[in-house]
């Protein structure tokens, strides 16, 4: 196998080249670099953002499962706890901290469900379709 597609991976392969050829002054030996420097920095910069995503995953994923975590020690506090208002308490709180209340104009739960659902559903609608474009598409053999 060439040292070219050795199993390091691309980023380090890119910055050897790099480094192998620095100062090099035949026109194509520079160019080979110039591009070699772009593919470098851009690489870097993607794994970047790719840190970036996956730790807004996380964080999201975080949130999420602490929010489903109050509403089940609600549903506890319900059933066999101290009941239904010191259940609510949990769910209660857990809008109050970050500020997620409902306004105090909104006084029939489906209806102010109904009005704010439409953004939602529109919202998780564009990622499905994002997504499934995203997706490999299969090889007809035939």
């Amino acid at each position: 196998m060439s040292q070219a597609l050795d199993e390091r991976p691309l980023l380090d392969r890119l910055k050897a080249r790099i480094q192998k050829y620095l100062g090099a002054t035949t026109k194509p030996i520079a160019t080979d670099i110039a591009l070699h420097q772009q593919s470098a920095d851009e690489i870097t910069k993607l794994e970047l953002e790719l840190k970036k995503a996956k730790n807004l995953i996380k964080e999201m994923d975080l949130l999420f499962g602490r929010n489903l975590l109050a509403m089940r020690c609600a549903v506890i506090e319900w059933d066999r706890g101290a009941g239904a208002k010191a259940g609510m308490s949990w769910i209660y709180n857990t809008l109050r901290g970050p500020g997620e209340l409902p306004p105090r104009d909104a006084t029939v739960a489906q209806a102010y469900f109904d009005k704010e659902i439409i953004a939602i559903q529109r919202g998780l609608d564009e990622v499905h379709v994002a997504r499934e474009a995203l997706r490999p598409k299969p090889v007809n053999p035939a």
